[in-house]
């Protein structure tokens, strides 16, 4: 599926031999942990200040052995995904406790209702394939809220999904426990991610969460988040190295604690406004960090979540358009599996339910672009030819016509594309974009809501964000 090669094999050579050395010379900070531990005793140099220097034969021993393709398990089946490099899928970010409201356009805290709205939505848009805890409800203890958001997106989505984004032992044994309420041993259900500090800090509390996380066998998600100029370097490449070495510090920690447990290398690069200080948003470099990172991943035999569908635009307008659509792009181009930033505005700080469809239309969109044209006697149509030239039939009726339809070679416009004509569009009130985008996300949660637990599992699974 990939075409585009932004790194020459050079570039990711260079790329990660300064991992290495980084790695074993200048090291990583490790805070006082069971992962420290183990580090030492496999190896690990202790630097002083907790730095410890990591061997490159411990991540060669770790990190440079073939995975086996992950499966992302869903509620249903049917919606589950296999991450081995021959689709691109998207996913929605979070969790951040700020969104727009659906009917005022307004600004306002996000609350649990929002959670579970949100929740319903991504499972009816038909592009967005992975689903997490969107926004982050304020109108509850932040400790039950992180929680809370996992529980809307578990009960009220049939996809995968993402447990959120833990700090610490204790939450992570909480979301293992929420997985294993929803679950059976052989189609475990959810995904854990875990940021270190920028630049390669692992604080004890992250460390313990690693531990936990990989014992449990789930998926796991390394999320270095490095901002470039305060912890990377402002160059581009300084950034992906500093973003490539937490990264695999991560990996090799959690395997090291389960040699089994799958992982996957990411990327969630910003750059500053330098006059600022504040994350830009507006970011062309999202997307090329995103397409680096995915070809960084296949050196290393790992499926790739790259941050892509990022805007600055604080309202859904042409700008959120333009930028979200160009930095998707390039990423699925590299072969990216999974792309993340649907529904966020204001450079990833604001929630939006009209967002989120349509970024749902424009990844519909930018998928068409990837599919490889098939050039054989049937998509020829040699037969056809002969009879509309030769008998005076039309294309239209040619069965080649009905094949082409159901084999989706032709796009079919989404749910914010207008009408075909301008009249049509003016008899339709005129109408833009995100009218309808507004009225599809009203008519859903206005809907019976479809429910993916039984009242057994929904009380456990509110039990645990009760022992919160």
């Amino acid at each position: 599926m990939a075409t585009l090669r932004i790194l020459t094999e050079e570039g990711v050579h260079r790329i990660h031999e300064a991992t290495l050395e980084l790695l074993a010379n200048t090291g990583v900070k490790v805070g006082e942990s069971r992962v420290r531990q183990i580090l030492l005793r496999n190896g690990c140099r202790d630097l002083g200040s907790e730095l410890l220097g990591i061997p490159r034969e411990l991540v060669a021993e770790t990190m440079l052995r073939p995975q086996a393709p992950l499966v992302l398990q869903g509620t249903d089946p049917g919606r589950s995904l296999t991450l081995d490099g021959s689709a691109c899928y998207l996913q929605n970010f979070g969790s951040v406790s700020v969104v727009v409201d659906l009917d005022s356009g307004d600004l306002r805290d996000a609350t649990y209702r929002d959670a579970v709205d949100m929740a319903r939505l991504l499972d009816a848009l038909p592009h967005c394939h992975h689903a997490g805890p969107l926004v982050l409800p304020v109108d509850m203890h932040p400790r039950k809220a992180k929680l809370a958001a996992a529980v809307a997106t578990l009960l009220y989505t049939g996809k995968p999904v993402s447990l959120g984004a833990v700090s610490d032992a204790q939450e992570a044994e909480l979301c293992v426990e929420m997985s294993r309420v929803v679950s059976s041993p052989e189609r475990p259900i959810g995904r854990i991610s875990i940021s270190p500090i920028s630049p390669m800090t692992f604080p004890t509390d992250i460390c313990e969460a690693i531990h936990v996380a990989a014992v449990s066998g789930l998926p796991l998600l390394g999320l270095p988040c490095p901002i470039r100029s305060m912890g990377a370097p402002l160059f581009l490449a300084g950034a992906l190295l500093g973003q490539n070495t937490e990264n695999l510090a991560f990996g090799v920690m959690a395997r090291l604690v389960n040699p089994e447990v799958k992982l996957m290398h990411t990327s969630r690069i910003g750059t500053p406004h330098m006059r600022t200080g504040a994350k830009a948003g507006a970011d062309p470099d999202v997307g090329v960090a995103g397409a680096c990172m995915a070809q960084m991943a296949r050196y290393y035999g790992l499926p790739s979540n790259v941050y892509g569908m990022d805007t600055g635009a604080l309202v859904s307008d042409a700008q959120a358009g333009l930028e979200k659509a160009a930095n998707t792009l390039r990423p699925m181009l590299a072969g990216a599996d999974q792309i993340s930033g649907l529904g966020q505005l204001g450079g990833g700080l604001v929630a939006s339910f009209v967002q989120a469809v349509v970024d749902d239309d424009i990844f519909s969109f930018l998928s068409h672009h990837l599919q490889a044209l098939t050039v054989e006697p049937g998509t020829l149509d040699l037969a056809g030819f002969r009879r509309v030239v030769g008998e005076g039939e039309s294309f239209i009726i040619q069965e080649a016509t009905l094949e082409a339809l159901n084999a989706g070679d032709v796009w079919t416009p989404g749910r914010i594309s207008a009408p075909g004509s301008w009249d049509e569009w003016a008899a339709d009130g005129r109408k833009t974009a995100h009218d309808r985008a507004r009225k599809f996300a009203r008519d859903l949660l206005a809907s019976d809501p479809v429910r993916y637990r039984d009242d057994h599992q929904e009380a456990a699974l509110n039990a645990i964000v009760e022992a919160a």
